[in-house]
């Protein structure tokens, strides 16, 4: 008696465990999808257009990874010194091949923006601040951080007055 019970709650448990796995990876696997996947970058350069002079800039390059579109609306600097949190919203030059905001991306696809070096550090030294960070918002209210590499991040230390 005891062995026929045996024999027919182990599959009864092995299917419930396996029906438990099943709904909980297809709930992870669709919510990995929705999440918005992005590399980005900012830095400073020298753009060379054929038939123009020049131009030191400061680029800031933000690509889609996931299937998810995205709409970008704007580049937002956050300083902070102190207790005292500020917020500067930047608005992209017109220089060319210089992508428009906002702009939605598709998966794969990619926002350049370039802004002129030298307004861009003369600006910069009007903040007052300890520490800063670069960020990008979305049309959905979301606010993702932009890469900033570590030669890029200490020239724009320096630009900052103490």
């Amino acid at each position: 008696m005891d062995e026929q019970l045996i024999n027919t709650t182990i599959p009864n448990w092995l299917t419930a465990f396996g029906t438990v796995s099943a709904v909980i990876i297809s709930l992870y696997l669709s919510m990995k999808d929705r999440k918005f996947k992005y590399y980005s970058k900012a830095s400073f350069g020298t753009l060379i257009i054929p038939h123009m002079p020049r131009l030191d800039t400061f680029m800031i390059k933000i690509v889609n990874q996931s299937p998810r579109p995205v709409k970008i609306t704007g580049i937002i600097w956050i300083t902070r010194k102190l207790f005292k949190r500020n917020h500067y919203f930047q608005i992209p030059d017109d220089i060319p091949y210089t992508d428009s905001l906002p702009k939605i991306l598709e998966d794969g696809q990619e926002l350049i923006l370039y802004f002129r070096r030298d307004a861009f550090c003369k600006n910069f030294t009007n903040f007052q601040c300890n520490s800063f960070k670069l960020l990008f918002s979305t049309s959905s209210n979301e606010e993702y951080k932009i890469k900033i590499d570590k030669e890029t991040y200490k020239t724009i230390k320096q630009l900052i007055p103490s």
